[in-house]
């Protein structure tokens, strides 16, 4: 709407869908980890019964049905991962004990102040990653604007965001807490390293089937927990998939338009069966649109295929060069039980010591020894990709503008930009255009029984056409 460009806004519900397709096949895959590690069903018959249970109620009750379900599946989550906590922490011996262990085993980074772009986490990258989530997530997506759309009032949306924010960071230092607690119960005699689990992936659900399997329906618990928190996110991406490709691609179809009241339902009940990375360009044509009241259309389409480009380039080069890798911190087994290391030997088929080291051979790898062949650029920490794609937008979209002409103030909607950046620009305007102030009188005939002749004052820029003064003298 800001930039009134069907070709753009096509392009921006392509990335959106691209990002959804790439999330969506993380959520469908992640809880099928949890379940294999505590039942015999295979990863590919929990990803399709997933599927299928989401699109069903999805497709019944709509956003409704996504809203509802929310609500109940965030509550099974807190209470799933709250209860693997209490229950490790107490046989472990405290919430203190878990840290002190963290801390010995070198778990525990804060307050790292390195300022290297290339280190993959850091205080700084890590809290630009995190503005730039809540700017990318809570503030624009379509997942997101479907649900604060749904309730009653502006000033409801708004109060909901602020307790998401909130939900969020207690949601995700559960999470956090709950590998510092992984770790603690088995610093000693790591899973991964005594083969009884395959990937790392699997650990917490290791924990539960292991330390909690004294406690009938734990288990189940921590699935439906997962579950919840999946089915939570594949809902509502679902959801705002259909609509996406409904409104910016098939309703204006002819075919559609002479079936509207029967197609648009049925057409996003089928798309819910789709499952379709770049997020940060569409991210900076919307911080651009809201805050750069000066960027034209031609400026926002190269700006956000310009940053589209380079994210497509740099992941290219993180794939085929392997960057952003890191060494393991290293893992223990000196403290597990002598049957269950000799079991892991038996299964290495030879007396193949390395894994049973303190270090596991993760740890040995050179890294640095791959920098070489390759552009630096590719080592930049993943944190900052979101950031880097919405400077590129509003920068390459604001030198474009300047080139081919900028945006006049008039010309832009005021409820579709940022009230102060609109009145900044203004002032600057007036200060840059060179206005000048001519005064012409005209004498206008006043359709009335006495003969008064009006006197008006214009003001006339040489780029513009005359616009009336607000001072008229009669």
């Amino acid at each position: 709407m800001r930039f009134g460009s069907e070709g753009l806004t096509k392009l921006c519900s392509i990335s959106q869908m691209l990002n959804m397709g790439l999330y969506l096949g993380i959520c469908l895959y992640t809880p099928s980890l949890a379940l294999s590690s505590v039942t015999d069903l295979p990863n590919w018959a929990s990803i399709v019964c997933l599927g299928l249970v989401c699109t069903f109620y999805i497709s019944i009750g709509g956003v409704k049905a996504v809203v509802y379900t929310d609500v109940v599946q965030t509550l099974i989550m807190f209470i799933g991962i709250l209860a693997v906590i209490i229950v490790v922490c107490i046989e472990l011996g405290g919430v203190g004990a878990v840290f002190d262990i963290a801390e010995k085993g070198e778990r525990i980074e804060i307050f790292n102040f390195d300022m290297s772009p290339f280190a993959r986490h850091t205080f700084i990258s890590v809290q630009v990653l995190g503005l730039y989530f809540i700017t990318s997530v809570v503030g624009i997506s379509q997942p997101q604007f479907q649900r604060l759309n749904s309730v009653r009032s502006l000033k409801t949306s708004q109060g909901l965001c602020v307790m998401f924010f909130v939900g969020l960071v207690i949601l995700w230092s559960l999470f956090y807490f709950t590998g510092l607690v992984a770790y603690a119960a088995y610093a000693d005699c790591d899973p991964l390293a005594t083969k009884q689990i395959e990937k790392a992936d699997q650990i917490v659900p290791f924990l539960v089937a292991d330390k909690l399997k004294h406690l009938p329906g734990m288990a189940g618990l921590f699935v439906a927990a997962v579950y919840g928190a999946v089915l939570s996110s594949v809902s509502s991406q679902a959801s705002a998939f259909a609509a996406l490709v409904w409104e910016d691609f098939l309703c204006n179809w002819i075919w559609f338009r002479k079936n509207i009241g029967i197609s648009a339902t049925n057409v996003t009940r089928l798309l819910c069966n789709i499952t379709g990375a770049f997020i940060g360009p569409l991210d900076g044509l919307f911080v651009t649109a809201i805050s750069a009241p000066w960027v034209n259309k031609k400026g926002a389409f190269v700006g956000f295929v310009t940053s589209f480009l380079f994210n497509i380039w740099l992941l290219i080069g993180q794939i085929v060069y392997e960057t952003g890798k890191t060494a393991n911190l290293p893992l223990s087994t000196s403290g597990c039980p002598e049957e269950l290391l000799n079991l892991t030997l038996q299964s290495n088929n030879m007396n193949d010591t390395l894994t049973l080291e303190v270090t596991t051979t993760y740890e040995n790898l050179n890294f640095e020894a791959k920098d070489a062949g390759h552009l630096r650029m590719y080592d930049i920490s993943y944190c900052y990709i979101g950031t880097i794609g919405i400077l590129i937008v509003f920068i390459v979209s604001t030198l474009v503008s300047i080139l081919t002409g900028v945006t006049k103030p008039e010309e832009v909607d005021p409820k579709l930009v940022f009230g102060p950046s609109l009145y900044v620009y203004k002032k600057l305007w007036k200060v840059f255009s060179n206005k000048k102030t001519v005064t012409i009188s005209t004498q206008v005939d006043v359709k009335s029984s006495n003969n008064y002749m009006d006197c008006v004052t214009y003001t006339h820029a040489p780029s513009e056409s005359i616009e009336q003064n607000e001072e008229k003298t009669l």
